[in-house]
């Protein structure tokens, strides 16, 4: 890699220019140190490598192909059950290899075991086998079925075949063995057989011999005897239906008793008549209850009960009334029930008719005529007849007479007449001097400017800004009539204005127009917000402005200048990029919004962040905040280079935050992380297994920011008081209380994402950062029940912790180191996560 110069005399000296001579030999198929041979004496090479623990042997470090590789190792295998420590931790057959598979049948009674890695060999541990069968309803041969095959004492005849008895056979049913088939004795019936199986039949049956039937009134007992199979009373005189004759024939101790032959209707039931029912009375039938006819009389009712009420006219003939005057006699009759005068005219109300109308012998005597207003001089004649309807008029011996008008009616044009319908018809209410309002105020039938008497007024119109030259007016406007000022069409008049007769100063409704329309010397200072701050749009596309007048006035006499920007693309960072309302409402699928690349990991591969996940809004040294909704998380986990990580945060929140990304999106679990972080090569053997730096931790302890790493305090702000000074830094702390510190090599400060390009693994390009170093990465991965994380007094799982931090020295910076766990609600300050979605 040498390349000569050329000798060259320069300021008095020669000297050799553009030579470049040898360096130190690195792995790179090149001869650095110019001796002629390529990667001889390369540093580390011939270095042990590897492990020697258990099955596993060192290699050697050699430089093959300018990489340098760990040549002649063994190493570890997946542990297996044959007593050696294959995975080389030290410990032979650890984990139960091969263990864990059921063993034995589990059949009836029978108890699988679990198949264990015990010395070196697999064992079913906890078998139960089978036992004998008996009848218990268990099965005890576990061959599928309870109480089957031979069993002591099942299947013996039982019983006895004496009269009605049969044998049965003894059989096991349910669990329990019973004479199944026998029919054994009953208590004898009167039926013709041998039910107690005694050998005779219908002997002894229960009740025989007895006494039966009754002795009461006309009846006599019996006895109880088994005749024909039949149980009957002989020699029993039985009861019979009761009659009415004095005895006792149903025998119940009562002669006659429920009214025998009673019941049936006797008698007339016509009218007022009432009919009578048929009784048992003294051992003969008798009609009781009856009530007959009387002497119709003249109240409604049918007494005689012929079938007719009143019949006859009861009561009726007499001559009624009287024939005085209008009057005439009548008659008397039965109607409705009672007795009245039929065809008689009686007295009335006396009228002013020249008629007796009352019937006291005179006529028309009730009515003055001299003063009578509706029957003045003659009946009939209404002095309001012959008047308007507003004249007050009087009747003075006999004429009518008019006095005077309504209150604010006047004689109009026939002033001062007396009579006749042209009084009184000119409406008007009397305020005094005639003024400018649009009414006759005096009631001389003139108005306003036309009346000779109008009062005049000074002017009082506005005369500053747009209202200068202006006068009073007597006019209608608004449909009011008052003094009105001839104010030009810039200025705005208040709708009070059309009915005030004297506007006050400043009662004009000024708009905005940058004139004083208001006419006070100042110009639209209703409207304090004009020239005040403002913006228009949402998100990203928010524009800065003033208030400024609005011509068309809709919807409001201001509004402001800004031009909203143009919409962006939306992209993961807490803002509304996009100007529609909702900031970071891209989709599950948007990967480059999201920050997330594809790996070939599982089945079909995954996505996952390219780098630690990050509060939306972080910046470099600056972690930002997040929201809840409910006691949610609402955040929705970001993936940006150069902003700090999302650390201090628990699983629940964590997990909470790759679900906000939406349908499919999850924390990785601890075997997809390992392999993302190996960059899909699960044989590597490398400290840390990056596939970018095949070196291990150890000796290059500048790739991946771990405890070795010295940050120089890149992030000196954000403590409280600031930290200042070059030397300091300013760190989280345990428990996270920031904290300014001397700086130090060992100062185990967090790095903004990226921050280490070299640390990442290679996937086709698409690189993954971070996944060693700088926060510690939570995973979905649950480990065991360890932790009572809610207070139920139940164990809730704890859950795989992945890649290191800041400070944890090299053995735990590489991709296989899987030993910290925690609980839901564990945090701590270098403590974050990443998102994977399949």
């Amino acid at each position: 890699e040498c390349t000569a110069g050329v000798i060259t005399c320069t300021g008095g000296s020669l000297s050799c220019v553009g030579d470049v001579g040898g360096t130190p030999e690195i792995c790179d198929t090149l001869d650095n140190d110019c001796n002629g041979t390529v990667d001889d004496g390369v540093p580390g090479a011939g270095a042990a490598c590897g492990f020697s623990t258990g099955e596993c042997s060192e290699g050697t470090m050699q430089c093959v192909g300018g990489s340098m590789i760990c040549q002649g190792e063994v190493p570890p295998t997946a542990e297996t059950c044959d007593g050696l420590d294959n995975d080389c931790d030290g410990v032979a057959d650890d984990g139960d290899p091969g263990g864990g598979a059921s063993c034995g049948d589990g059949t009836g009674e029978c108890t699988p075991g679990t198949e264990h890695c015990v010395s070196g060999s697999i064992t079913c541990t906890g078998y139960v086998g089978p036992t004998a069968e008996v009848c218990d309803g268990l099965d005890n041969d576990c061959d599928g079925t309870a109480d089957d095959g031979f069993m002591p004492g099942i299947g013996v005849s039982c019983g006895s075949s004496t009269g009605e008895c049969s044998e049965g056979t003894v059989l096991c049913t349910g669990g329990v063995a019973s004479c199944t088939g026998a029919v054994g004795p009953t208590t004898e019936t009167c039926d013709g057989l041998d039910n107690d199986c005694d050998g005779t039949a219908d002997n002894a049956v229960p009740g025989t011999g007895t006494s039966c039937g009754t002795s009461t009134g006309e009846c006599a007992p019996g006895t109880i005897q088994c005749v024909g199979a039949s149980m009957i009373c002989q020699g029993e005189i039985s009861s019979a239906p009761e009659v009415c004759d004095g005895l006792d024939n149903d025998c119940d101790g009562v002669a006659d008793d429920g009214d025998p032959g009673g019941g049936a209707s006797c008698g007339d039931g016509t009218g007022e008549c009432i009919e009578g029912t048929e009784h048992c009375v003294g051992g003969a039938i008798t009609c009781t209850g009856y009530v007959g006819p009387s002497s119709e009389v003249c109240d409604g009712l049918d007494n005689d009960c012929d079938g007719t009420a009143d019949n006859g006219d009861p009561g009726g003939g007499a001559s009624c009334g009287i024939s005085t005057g209008e009057c005439s006699t009548g008659t008397e009759h039965c109607v409705g029930g009672s007795v009245s005068c039929v065809g008689d005219v009686g007295p009335t109300p006396e009228v002013c008719d020249t008629l007796d109308n009352d019937c006291d012998g005179s006529a028309d005597e009730d009515w003055l005529f001299d003063w009578d207003m509706d029957n003045c001089g003659s009946c009939g004649n209404r002095c309001l007849d012959t008047v308007s309807s507003h004249a007050i008029v009087i009747c003075n011996m006999g004429s009518c007479q008019v006095v005077g008008c309504d209150t604010n009616w006047w004689p109009g044009p026939a002033e001062g007449c007396t009579s006749g319908p042209a009084c009184c018809t000119y409406f008007c209410v009397h305020s005094g001097l005639e003024v400018c309002d649009g009414v006759d105020n005096d009631c001389d039938t003139l108005v306003d400017t036309a009346d000779s008497d109008l009062i005049t007024v000074s002017n009082f119109c506005e005369t500053g800004g747009e209202c200068a030259g202006s006068a009073p007016q007597c006019t209608t406007k608004c449909g009011s009539t008052d003094w009105f000022c001839d104010y030009g069409p810039t200025v705005t008049l208040n709708p009070g204005d059309c009915s005030s007769i004297d506007p006050e100063p400043g009662s004009l409704t000024p708009v905005c127009d940058d004139l004083d329309n208001d006419c006070d010397g100042t110009v639209d200072e209703h409207l304090p917000l004009k020239g005040t701050a403002c913006t228009e749009g949402v998100g990203a596309c928010m524009d800065a402005g003033v208030q400024v007048c609005n011509p068309s006035g809709v919807p409001s006499d201001l509004e402001c200048n800004a031009v909203p920007l143009v919409p962006g693309t939306e992209t993961c960072n807490g803002l509304d990029d996009d100007c529609n309302g909702v900031p970071d409402d891209f989709g599950a699928t948007d990967y480059a919004t999201i920050g997330a690349l594809w790996v070939n990991v599982g089945p079909g591969g995954m996505y996952v962040l390219e780098h630690e996940a990050s509060r939306p809004d972080a910046t470099s040294c600056d972690t930002g905040t997040e929201t809840y909704s409910g006691g949610v998380l609402a955040s929705k986990a970001c993936s940006s280079a150069g902003v700090q990580p999302w650390a201090n945060i628990s699983w629940t929140d964590a997990r909470q935050a790759c679900l906000n990304l939406g349908a499919g999106w999850d924390l990785c679990t601890g075997p997809d992380w390992e392999s993302i972080c190996l960059a899909g090569n699960p044989s590597s053997t490398d400290t840390w297994s990056f596939a970018s730096n095949p070196t291990n931790y150890d000796v290059n302890i500048t790739t991946c920011n771990g405890n070795d790493l010295d940050t120089d305090c890149p992030c000196v702000s954000g403590c409280s008081p600031a930290c200042t000074g070059a030397n300091t830094c300013c760190l989280a702390g345990d428990p996270p209380v920031p904290t300014c510190v001397a700086q130090a090599m060992d100062d185990d400060e967090i790095l903004d994402s990226g921050s280490r390009p070299s640390c990442r693994a290679l996937w086709s390009g698409n690189d993954v950062y971070d996944m060693s170093g700088n926060v510690k990465e939570w995973t979905s991965t649950a480990i065991a029940d360890c932790v009572d994380d809610d207070g139920d007094t139940t164990l809730d799982p704890c859950y795989e912790i992945r890649g290191g931090s800041s400070n944890v020295p090299g053995p735990g910076m590489t991709c296989q180191f899987d030993f910290a766990i925690g609980s839901p609600s564990f945090t701590f300050f270098n403590l974050g996560f990443r998102c994977c979605r399949p």
